[in-house]
């Protein structure tokens, strides 16, 4: 296994909730009643990044000002909104659990979450199992941006083969860290509830040593095939249509599946045998997968004009077997066998 599995956890109500109002709806209290247009997402989305970036309360407050061309009457109001206490934070019943299962099976544990800057410090309790957490404060993005996400990969030395995003709001804990090539879950859409997660992790076990990744989340139909969106598995099939591997956990025996390329849209994990896998599975490559040969026709070709595939790398091998393999007819594979020997005809010239 290349890469560490690392566990990707929203906070604020995912692993806690607060007793009073967040700092952005403190400040919207004020701003919203100001607008010609208080339904304007874009407006709410917009004090949400004044909030949410700055690393003091004064500075999110000259930031709203500005935006929206506040008199300095409302100015102080929203100032003294984003003083009010923040309120007590309230642990999930199963948030210590979760975490504690996912250490002891090996996960990295990263937090990301939208917090300003003056927010407290987690929890003792939560803490403990927390390698490191990813702030909108502190990056200058948030969420909802996908620069955040492709900051905390690059930043974190995050392999997103083998990373799991997990949170509340399905915007911004999944539909945008997937637009950035990772696997993300909404608990409300796909978990229902985060105790779920752990059992899943249960059911599947340590990853093993061939890990070449993982599948998480409830499967749905695509082309009559029971699928699931696998976004950060996009490198597997830059080559090939289809990648075959078997999905494996510590409960049941291994699932054999494709992961398939799409014309629209991202890269779907589907089984071979019609169904879907566990909530969360390590998958590892076909046996075979390394020792594919060329098929009779395209050997036979080659052997004619004294040329082989063995001197090419695993990659380009498999890649050109794929490719007359999934010919449509007769006449399609012909004409690309040919275009393979002459392929390997004006290489072998060249050297």
């Amino acid at each position: 296994m290349i890469g560490t599995p690392t566990l990707v956890v929203d906070i604020g109500g995912t692993l806690l909730t607060r007793s009073r109002p967040g700092a952005t709806a403190r400040a919207w209290s004020v701003v919203e009643p100001l607008l010609n247009d208080p339904t304007d997402v874009v407006q709410r989305v917009d004090v949400g990044r004044a909030v949410l970036t700055a690393h003091t309360r004064e500075e999110a407050a000259a930031a709203i000002a500005a935006a929206f061309d506040l008199i300095p009457r409302y100015h102080a109001a929203v100032l003294e909104a984003l003083r009010l206490p923040e309120g007590e934070a309230i642990v999930h019943p199963s948030a210590v659990h979760t975490l504690e299962v996912a250490r002891r099976l090996g996960w990295r544990i990263v937090a990301a979450t939208n917090a300003a800057g003056w927010v407290q410090d987690l929890p003792s309790q939560l803490s403990r199992s927390i390698e490191e957490v990813v702030s909108s404060s502190a990056v200058g993005w948030t969420k909802r941006d996908p620069e955040f996400w492709h900051h905390l990969i690059c930043s974190r030395n995050i392999d997103p083969n083998y990373c799991l995003v997990v949170g509340n709001e399905s915007v911004v804990d999944a539909e945008v860290p997937r637009r950035a090539g990772l696997l993300a879950l909404c608990i409300a859409d796909t978990l229902g509830r985060l105790e779920v997660l752990a059992d899943g992790m249960e059911q599947a076990g340590s990853a093993p040593e061939d890990c070449i990744g993982i599948v998480a989340g409830r499967p749905f139909e695509w082309a009559d095939l029971q699928v699931i969106e696998v976004p950060h598995l996009t490198r597997m099939v830059e080559h090939v249509t289809r990648y075959p591997v078997l999905a494996v956990t510590a409960m049941d025996p291994p699932l054999r599946a494709w992961i398939l390329r799409r014309r629209i849209g991202p890269p779907v994990y589907a089984g071979r045998d019609g169904g879907g896998p566990p909530l969360l599975a390590w998958l590892v490559a076909a046996k075979d997968r390394r020792k594919r040969r060329p098929p009779p026709d395209l050997a036979a070709a080659l052997t004619s004009a004294n040329l082989s595939l063995d001197h090419l790398s695993v990659r380009d091998r498999r890649h050109l077997v794929s490719f007359v393999h999934e010919a449509h007819d007769q006449q399609t594979r012909r004409a690309r066998i040919d275009s393979i020997v002459a392929l390997l005809s004006g290489r072998d010239a060249d050297q």
